[in-house]
């Protein structure tokens, strides 16, 4: 793990020792061993997919990271390829906390019908500031796709999101009918999810 120490006139000494510090107390890998800059869980936890449903957006919080990063690419691991996927309607992106969006990727219909790892680069590059939640999404049309999940539990969603509201929660759906990832979300108005999907971002 890289551990950004402060010079003269830069930064503090508790930004480099949280770093540390919660690399010891995490007791196994972060997002920086596997050449990521955060995500929602080790990929190791991963125990299977899920089919979200079409033109439902899924979004994914990441945790708040106490330095600042850029955001390039967005990944998710596609289980089951996509089926039918309609061209110009499949993307992933990246939310800040007022529900803006603030990058996505190219369309991915070409891409999520086949399984495997997907890095799909944003457009433009997003440099997240301190201490800021993120949430990473995806959205697609066509019949079917699935994606890694941690877990995927039918009435788990509220457990996923234990103590957290709709407008700050982990895993959640909405809105729906989307043929794009909306330059606007509500956030307040998405739902709790039973899919903790796993995404990470570089």
């Amino acid at each position: 793990m890289a551990i950004v120490l402060p010079v003269h006139g830069s930064l503090l000494w508790d930004t480099p020792l949280d770093l540390l510090i919660r690399h010891l107390a995490s007791g196994g890998f972060l997002p920086n061993d596997h050449g990521y800059l955060n995500w929602s869980t080790d990929p190791a936890n991963c125990t299977g997919g899920a089919n979200p449903a079409a033109g439902s957006v899924r979004m994914v919080k990441l945790p708040r990271l106490p330095q600042g990063y850029t955001i390039s690419t967005v990944a998710a691991f596609v289980s089951t390829a996509g089926v039918s996927l309609t061209a110009g309607q499949c993307f992933a992106g990246i939310y800040d906390s007022t529900g803006t969006r603030q990058g996505v990727t190219a369309d991915q219909s070409a891409v999520w019908n086949t399984t495997g790892l997907k890095n799909m680069a944003l457009t433009v590059p997003y440099a997240v500031p301190t201490n800021t939640d993120m949430w990473a999404a995806l959205l697609y049309n066509g019949t079917s796709c699935s994606f890694a999940v941690a877990s995927s539990v039918a009435n788990f969603n509220d457990v996923f999101n234990a103590n957290l509201s709709a407008a700050t929660a982990r895993y959640t759906i909405g809105p729906s009918a989307q043929t794009t990832l909306p330059a606007s979300i509500t956030m307040a108005s998405r739902t709790n999810s039973s899919q903790s999907t796993w995404m990470a971002v570089a």
